[in-house]
Parts: C-alpha cells; sequence; structure tokens
C-alpha cells in the first residue's frame, strides 16, 4: 500500500491541474504528515460506505483498512518529500 500510496501520490503531482481528485490531497508534505490520520479515516470510511450493504465485512475489516490507508497516505508524504 505505501508503494501504491507513492505511485499515486507522484502521478496526482504530475497532473495536478487535470485531475480534479488530485486537489483534495495536500501538496505540502507537511501537512501531508499533519492530515494524515484524517485523510486515512476518511479513506477507510469511503471503502467501508461504498462496500456496504453488499459486503457486510466491510466494517468488521475496517480496522484492516485503516492500516492500509495509513500506509497509502505514508506513500503519499514520501512522494511529496521527493524533488520534483
Amino acid at each position: 500500500m505505501r508503494h501504491y500510496g507513492t505511485g499515486t501520490s507522484e502521478y496526482f503531482r504530475r497532473w495536478r491541474e487535470e485531475e480534479p481528485i488530485a486537489r483534495l490531497f495536500p501538496a505540502s508534505p507537511s501537512a501531508r504528515l499533519l492530515l494524515l490520520p484524517a485523510l486515512a479515516a476518511a479513506g477507510t470510511a469511503y471503502l467501508v460506505a461504498r462496500n456496504l450493504p453488499q459486503c457486510p465485512d466491510a466494517l468488521p475489516l475496517s480496522p484492516l483498512l485503516f492500516v492500509g490507508q495509513v500506509w497509502w497516505q505514508w506513500g503519499g508524504y514520501e512522494a511529496m518529500r521527493k524533488p520534483c
């Protein structure tokens, strides 16, 4: 998930103007790190809501989804720290 987050964030940085969803993520590494828990919680809520009611297992699996989202956001933070 960390590598996926890194790649996605690098893509978002390159295509920030053309990708509307890219603007939802902070471009500043400091802001990304500060907002990491909130972004991970929002990502988890989105995944759970999107999978309910057809996949009721999403709710008990939400702690694992949250851990995955933390790693995804950490990868994004690492990508934002790299020079362009």
